[in-house]
């Protein structure tokens, strides 16, 4: 890999990218970087032609560079493109476990859920078994009260943990939180009916929206920023709409109001 031209043309092509972003210009449509682009992935598909056994390990290195470039400055589908890459490599080392580098191994782990997450959408290249295995292994971990999320299966609910966390969160708080983790435990809890699921947030969405609470402590702030929360993401289950789409720009001008108050 260091007698390659590939990573030197991948850090030229970083580089092309960055000094269009200083200049206000649209790099996907600039034609020095364009021109790099277009080198650069003939010279990884050159290096890919090679004995993947001996270069394995060097050719993920250099699709995590480009998928990293895509992520920050490209398309949704160009990144996709570098993780399908990424998970064909994976398959060939016979999983994560056969892969020698455990660094690169958590790199793309951790890409996978950056797009995932970005994107609203399934995880690509971790295969099922190793989702619920993370998932198993996360669930036997008791959190500290004040690290809780909805979002995850719990021993218990948040009204029960809402003393041990009494500087933090109220009553009205604890509520909300207990009623996103029962749309979260419906909605990862197959099969539900989809009428059921969407019936539920919708119904949870209406009573949020009534809840009357000024910010005028730090517990009735975290209660504001809450509820705004749980708004959005009851009306994106019900509706299913993207997160992305659900929070509209007055949403947001709501929520860093908020934060001005710390």
């Amino acid at each position: 890999m260091i007698q390659s031209p590939l990573m030197p043309n991948i850090a030229i092509l970083f580089a092309s990218f960055a000094q269009g972003i200083e200049r206000g210009e649209d790099v996907n449509r600039r034609q020095e970087t364009l021109a790099l682009k277009v080198k650069a992935l003939a010279l990884t598909n050159e290096f890919l032609a090679e004995d993947f056994g001996l270069i394995g390990n060097d050719a993920m290195l250099a699709i995590i560079h480009l998928a990293g470039l895509e992520y920050i400055w490209g398309h949704e589908q160009s990144i996709l493109s570098h993780l399908r890459g990424l998970k064909e490599m994976v398959r060939l080392k016979r999983g994560f476990a056969g892969l020698t580098d455990r660094i690169t191994a958590w790199v793309i782990i951790m890409l996978d859920f950056e797009v995932a997450i970005r994107y609203e959408r399934e995880l690509c290249v971790l295969p099922p078994e190793l989702i619920a295995l993370m998932s198993k292994a996360s669930s036997t971990i008791a959190p500290p009260p004040a690290f809780l999320s909805p979002l995850q299966s719990l021993p218990g609910a948040f009204a029960q943990s809402e003393e041990s966390m009494s500087h933090s969160i109220v009553t009205s708080t604890a509520e909300i939180l207990d009623d996103i983790s029962l749309v979260s435990a419906i909605t990862s809890s197959p099969p539900s009916p989809t009428s059921k699921i969407r019936g539920t947030a919708s119904w949870l969405h209406s009573r949020f929206q009534y809840i009357d609470v000024k910010p005028t402590t730090d517990a009735q702030i975290i209660l504001c920023i809450i509820k705004l929360t749980a708004i959005v993401y009851s009306n994106s289950i019900s509706t299913l709409t993207p997160l992305s789409l659900s929070f509209n720009q007055n949403l947001l001008a709501e929520l860093y109001s908020y934060f001005t108050f710390f």
